[in-house]
């Protein structure tokens, strides 16, 4: 964050129907503000406020019926939309398309495009006014979202999960996100065997393995599907039961299964509080069809509890990355095979929950709020004209494309704010004299390192030329994905060869200008493994660095990999490309590459197929089996790396990288506490953006002679 961010105060319009600490968005909005940092100032527009945050904000009450919920849709939108007009703030914060205010930044937690695309219906069922009440609900969502996510409304949509994002670009293409995931409360979701035997000692749970559904909406999450999963369990012959926590129709749920459903289902109604269930009962049971992060499931997992689920947002991240539970098609009969599988099987219970906890226990609240906040920070430094932070720090997007622009010239759109700020129209010019001020003194800068570095002729004109152009690229003056290479030849006698787009720029500032991967005094390398290798800078900047050093370079993008190569060979640098993906086990993965070609990260539908392959087994690439430095800087897949280390870094003398916690929602100081584990001492090097992590006792420049055998990719 600049010095001018922290220095100044952020006052944020945060509207919301709701904000108190049950649900989901509701409870996220609470955690936001009860746990912001100082330099963030709310005023919140909402119906509801628990009281005791009261106290931590300014409230403006919108008044609007509580039911039915059409009425208090459209009364909120409208009225809540007069409520910020007046408000003195830098930046609106929407939950969600529930106003008819332009925002900075919604949250997005239910995508209803992207439900009516999975549900491919607009109600999943119930009584006919139930289902009319939902539908005309569903039509008013779909409405708002189409206007208040156009790229013109909307600078930023914070989406809860990667399947949120996409579902995002599909729906309102042109829009930039950012994932900002929801968290845990660790101290609060955790085992409590006392709780255990009490919970179940008062419902008679007894021997049984005890199924959990947890949630309202039962439609749309499947308890019908549910009920009939235990029942035929219990007709194989296992012994178990379903506790329902939430509130429903319980009578047309006993009216459509028929006799005998009291013997299988026990309904508690809604609780305040779903956590001594959770470490009651053995295995929750989630046939959604649709959800964006589920709270329920990673609250589940966070009291040791595995999860029976469907390929939903969220769940399918806790199951396929965290290892939490079993992921099943949406229907009676595979989750009646899942949980007779668990019930018969208590250890894989116990593995599956401890694995699910440590998952949940990667998410916790507070970095949900720094993902949220860090966005918070890179929008206003747009908005008053700060110049890049160094090293071209990147703004908080998962897509191509990213818009500036004040809020004053966005939001304002009748008479003058309150207090002493100026008439709008000033405001705009002074943002705009600040903006381009700011832009000027970082061409200067940028001018002046570009001559020092290049030779004198066409290279440093090229550069020149270039570094205008990046500026434009900035400003959406033209493309951002130039795809012609370009080659200079540097002053030492390096000769780089990139694309004029931003990221490659980008990239080039920071390991040229800004020489973030400036070695440590002391350190010293024969072996190199550069994870993340974009086009290869930092390969051939730590060739030069370490004259005969072999490095292993992987890229999982094929243009970017290639141009690793052409660098390698323009430069004599002894670098073997693996085209791939380092990952914790072998096998293939997808990659969402980017129009920026540094933004590319591993995702759960991109749209290339790469293979993966271990640290360990990179490592043994060398004959030592060592590396002397590792780099890594792969978009927030650092997080399973560093989280999921089987000893391959106490094979590795010194690690450059830079955390993604508004990719991956992992706070900094868990990565941190995993690097130290393994033996690491934090030394910041001279990049804002990366530190270096090395072993002080390590035998520096003991490894073997240059030598390297991986199969290049």
């Amino acid at each position: 964050m600049s010095g001018d961010t922290a220095e100044r105060p952020i006052r944020v319009a945060l509207v919301a129907h709701d904000i108190h600490w049950e649900g989901g968005m509701e409870r996220a909005m609470a955690e936001l503000i009860s746990t912001a940092p100082p330099h963030v100032r709310f005023t919140v527009v909402s119906a509801t406020l628990a009281p005791e945050l009261r106290h931590l904000v300014e409230w403006r009450r919108v008044d609007v019926p509580r039911r039915p919920f059409p009425a208090k849709f459209t009364a909120f939108y409208i009225r809540s939309a007069r409520a910020v007009r007046g408000l003195d703030v830098d930046l609106i914060h929407t939950c969600g398309a529930l106003t008819a205010a332009r925002a900075d930044l919604a949250s997005v937690h239910f995508c209803h495009h992207g439900y009516v695309r999975a549900a491919r219906m607009l109600s999943a069922g119930g009584p006919p006014l139930r289902r009319v009440n939902t539908t005309v609900s569903r039509l008013l969502a779909l409405a708002a979202e189409r206007v208040a996510y156009r790229p013109s409304r909307l600078r930023l949509a914070a989406c809860v999960s990667d399947g949120v994002a996409r579902e995002m670009h599909v729906a309102f293409p042109g829009l930039v996100t950012a994932i900002t995931p929801n968290g845990v409360d660790s101290a609060h979701y955790r085992p409590d065997p006392a709780t255990r035997a009490a919970v179940r000692d008062q419902h008679g749970a007894g021997a049984a393995t005890v199924a959990l559904f947890v949630g309202g909406d039962w439609n749309r999450k499947g308890l019908p599907i549910a009920i009939e999963a235990v029942r035929r369990a219990r007709r194989g012959g296992s012994d178990v039961v379903l506790w329902v926590v939430g509130s429903g129709d319980v009578g047309r749920m006993r009216r459509e299964h028929g006799g005998g459903v009291e013997e299988v289902v026990t309904f508690l109604g809604a609780v305040k509080d779903p956590a001594p269930f959770y470490v009651a009962a053995d295995v929750l049971v989630l046939p959604s069809l649709y959800e964006t992060f589920s709270l329920v499931a990673h609250e589940a997992a966070a009291c040791g509890l595995p999860v029976v689920g469907t390929r939903v947002h969220g769940v399918d991240a806790l199951v396929t990355r965290g290892e939490g539970g079993l992921m099943v098609e949406r229907g009676a009969e595979a989750f009646a095979e899942a949980l007779v599988a668990l019930a018969e099987d208590p250890p894989a219970r116990r593995r599956l929950g401890d694995a699910g906890r440590r998952y949940a226990h990667a998410h916790p609240w507070r970095a949900s709020v720094r993902a949220v906040t860090g966005a918070y920070d890179e929008l206003v430094r747009s908005d008053r004209g700060d110049a890049e932070t160094p090293g071209g720090a990147r703004r908080p997007s998962t897509s191509a494309g990213s818009r500036s622009g004040s809020i004053e010239s966005r939001n304002g759109t009748t008479g003058q704010r309150q207090g002493s700020r100026p008439p709008m129209v000033a405001n705009r010019m002074m943002t705009g004299v600040r903006r381009a001020s700011a832009t000027v003194g970082a061409m200067t800068g940028e001018a002046r390192s570009a001559v020092a570095l290049t030779a004198a002729g066409r290279s440093r004109a090229r550069l020149l030329t270039d570094v205008f152009v990046y500026r434009a690229i900035r400003g959406h003056l033209v493309t951002r994905s130039d795809t012609a290479v370009r080659t200079v030849t540097l002053r030492d006698g390096q000769r780089v060869r990139y694309r004029r787009n931003r990221g490659d720029l980008q990239s080039f500032r920071e390991v040229f200008y800004d020489r973030h991967y400036e070695p440590l005094p002391g350190m010293t390398a024969r072996t190199i493994l550069d994870v993340g290798a974009n086009i290869g800078l930092t390969s051939i900047w730590l060739a030069r660095q370490f004259p005969g050093a072999v490095i292993v370079a992987v890229e999982p993008a094929p243009d970017n990999a290639d141009l690793v190569r052409q660098n390698a060979v323009l430069n004599g640098a002894q670098v073997t490309v693996v085209e791939g993906a380092v990952a914790c086990t072998e096998g293939t993965t997808t990659f969402a590459a980017s129009a920026e070609s540094n933004l590319g990260r591993l995702a759960e539908g991109g749209d290339l197929v790469v293979r993966t392959t271990t640290l360990a087994r990179l490592l043994d690439s060398f004959p030592s089996g060592r590396a002397d430095i590792l780099k890594l800087d792969v978009e927030g897949a650092e997080a399973e790396i560093l989280l999921n280390d089987d000893g391959a870094l106490q094979r590795v003398g010194a690690v450059a990288t830079e955390f993604h916690p508004q990719v991956t929602g992992v706070a900094d100081a868990v990565l941190e506490e995993a690097l130290r584990s393994a033996g690491f001492t934090e030394a910041r090097g001279r990049g804002q953006l990366t530190t270096w992590w090395w072993r002080p006792e390590w035998d520096w420049g003991s490894t073997d002679p240059p030598s390297a055998a991986v199969d290049d990719g």
